[in-house]
């Protein structure tokens, strides 16, 4: 192994890693006192301008992590257009995407696609790092050759972590190579990406480590994948004469999440070795944050169509539990055509999978679901529909909006309940939906005038209540007010008993379209505004705290407004799924695409930037309202249409696809059984 500490084997990896500190020891996070958390950051601070450069890379990198992201990108702020060498403007243009600028990321893409083969290798090691693949097939290119195997491990990992399955089983091939130095390698990322699966195989190589620094890769890796022996080996490797494996052993210490390394890496605080100190510094502070759930993401279109007069849109996913192939779930998308005018929707589709998203049947209209004419001539339909499986009765149930449309396609509003909630009913017993019917609400004439519960995430009960978040006001004025709706549901007619706090700013349309979500005996529900997202919590689901404005960890605005978030929800996480400004996306109207994903610290209420990834990605137009949801106990699934009326492709690629993107959990989601 290079025992110069070169960047290929700068091992720390966004997903990771969690940084805030906390007082939950109890919960696998230490404690860092007032002192020891200056001495960690004085120690980042001064190796970030340090004369060394990968030092100071590896400290840009640790100062991220620990929520100084804007330093960062001031620090680097015109050292990259200064920079002539390759590999380190990988090294620059990969720590300022990761600080949060992701304009970046172009010029990783740029050297890996280039002609001079010098910086390929850093451009794809970066790459792989902050989670992107670059243009794809350069990516390609360096999987498939063989004549640089360092390139071909990097390229190999960075598609394995975008859900690529046949790299996967090149990266897990390789660990059998016979140079020291690529087996190494191979080890260090499959601890990054890999799972328990890869512990024997990990376990066999190893016998095969001609030195101790090679066998602490293989060590290190099975550390973080969840060996106990592998543990104990870094644990050791802490105090290792060779300062090249400790530096390493206080790198992965926060990544296989070794807590009872902390006393030892506070000692590292003083160690002679520079790069040592800046990784004990590092991961001390990530050890005091939350712990972070590791994922993959993969993409697939479930149907593509180009049309001049509408687009698919709204599509959201229920799974059905034991209705699928082999006694798994069977996953129901509900979706519909967007017609052209503003919010002006068709009735109720429907798309079935049994085998997981491998194939599909439909779309097919649903003719209870249908819209319908009016004697005078008034269209009514039901749209921003969001399914739901539940357990108590054994149903699926779609909640949505009914609404008034004039001839023209315009929404009508000058009626009590011109915006209502509706809800239907599927039995898969019978394979049969029910018509829709509306939620009978309470002060329709004033209050309650219009009463919106769409695009929302609701929940069902242990006890089999529902609740339900919708947006509603009266007839007058333009600012809604969001709250939850306490419902019973007896399997056939969903009853209002009760609504919580109302919760509502004044101007941008006041708060809509929110989200509810539960995790570790809290309720968490994000808004919409026009000009931000907020978020607030509560213990009951009902009475809220006050709401506040959605930031990234390093206390700078996350940058989404006027379109919906949405919750995913791990046992051992909270995930975000939003778009947001600044993603080279400003050609992008209210920039809504790529969606992005991210893990949340639920304590402080942030989104942890350095768990950021694209979810599904932006090819020259919007993406339309899109739906998340836990699908089994290793995958969640995102989905969305891009927003395209036309009979040809946008230039950029947007064809007229509906995607849909799976987080693959890195350990079982035991919330789904």
């Amino acid at each position: 192994m290079n025992r110069s500490i070169r960047p290929l084997l700068t091992i720390t990896v966004v997903l990771l890693m969690s940084v805030i500190p906390s007082t939950a020891q109890d919960s696998g996070r230490i404690t860092l006192d007032a002192t020891t958390l200056e001495k960690c950051v004085g120690i980042l601070r001064e190796g970030l301008h340090g004369d060394e450069f990968w030092p100071s890379m590896h400290a840009a990198e640790a100062l991220t992590l620990a929520g100084y992201s804007q330093e960062v990108i001031t620090f680097l702020d015109g050292k990259l257009d200064a920079e002539q060498d390759d590999q380190k403007k990988c090294g620059l243009a990969r720590e300022t995407a990761r600080a949060g600028d992701r304009s970046t990321i172009r010029v990783m893409q740029a050297i890996l696609a280039g002609d001079n083969p010098y910086g390929h290798v850093h451009a794809a090691e970066s790459l792989f790092k902050v989670a992107e693949i670059g243009d794809g097939p350069a990516m390609r290119r360096g999987l498939s050759q063989n004549d640089n195997m360092k390139l071909k491990l990097m390229a190999a990992g960075a598609l394995a972590r975008r859900g690529d399955a046949a790299a996967m089983q090149t990266l897990r091939e390789l660990l059998g190579t016979d140079d020291p130095a690529d087996r190494s390698i191979a080890a260090w990322v499959l601890g990054q990406i890999g799972d328990s699966s890869d512990i024997p195989r990990l376990t066999q190589q190893m016998a095969r480590c001609p030195d101790d620094a090679t066998r602490a890769s293989f060590e290190h890796a099975l550390a973080i994948i969840g060996d106990e022996s592998g543990l104990k080996a870094l644990e050791r490797n802490l105090s290792s004469e060779d300062s090249s494996i400790r530096t390493y052993a206080a790198a992965f210490a926060s990544d296989a999440h070794a807590v009872s390394a902390a006393p030892r890496l506070k000692e590292m605080l003083q160690d002679p070795f520079a790069d040592a100190r800046i990784r004990a510094a590092q991961s001390l502070l990530v050890l005091a944050g939350p712990e972070i759930v590791p994922f993959s993401v993969e993409t697939s279109a479930v149907l593509q169509e180009l049309n001049p007069n509408s687009c698919w849109f709204h599509p959201r996913v229920a799974a059905i539990p034991g209705h699928g192939k082999d006694a798994g779930p069977a996953v129901v998308m509900t979706i519909q055509k967007h017609l052209g005018v503003s919010d002006h929707y068709s009735g109720l589709y429907t798309l079935r999978t049994d085998d997981l998203g491998q194939t599909w049947t439909g779309p097919m209209e649903i003719p209870e679901l249908a819209s319908q004419k009016t004697e005078n001539n008034e269209t009514i339909a039901v749209c921003d529909v969001t399914p739901g499986w539940l357990a108590h009765s054994g149903k699926l149930l779609a909640i949505g909006i009914r609404l008034r449309y004039s001839e023209q396609g315009k929404q009508l509003l000058d009626q009590p309940r011109s915006h209502e909630c509706a809800y239907a009913v599927y039995d898969p017993k019978s394979d049969k939906w029910t018509p829709w019917k509306a939620l009978a609400m309470p002060e329709t004439d004033d209050r309650f005038f219009l009463v919106s519960p769409g695009c929302v995430q609701w929940l069902e009960q242990a006890d089999g209540m529902l609740l339900v978040p919708m947006y509603f006001r009266g007839p007058d004025g333009s600012d809604y007010t969001t709250t939850v709706l306490h419902c019973s549901f007896d399997g056939q007619e969903l009853k209002y008993r009760a609504h919580g706090d109302e919760l509502t700013l004044k101007g941008g349309r006041g708060l809509y379209e929110p989200s509810l979500t539960r995790f570790q005996d809290r309720y968490f529900l994000t808004l919409r505004h026009d000009t931000a997202a907020y978020v607030t919590t509560s213990t009951d689901g009902l009475h809220f705290a006050p709401v506040r404005k959605w930031t990234f960890d390093d206390d700078q605005d996350l940058g989404s407004y006027n379109t919906q978030a949405h919750w995913l929800v791990h046992s051992n996480g909270l995930f975000l799924t939003y778009t947001r400004r600044g993603a080279n996306n400003d050609h992008i109207t209210r920039n809504r695409a790529p969606i992005f994903i991210a893990q949340v610290d639920p304590d402080k209420l942030q989104v942890l930037r350095r768990t950021e990834q694209i979810l599904l990605p932006e090819r020259g137009v919007m993406l339309g309202n899109f739906g998340a949801a836990a699908i089994t106990p290793g995958e969640s699934w995102v989905t969305d249409p891009e927003f395209l009326i036309s009979s040809t492709s946008h230039p950029k690629g947007a064809d007229g696809t509906t995607w849909l993107g799976r987080v693959q959990w890195s350990k079982p989601n035991q919330l789904i059984k």
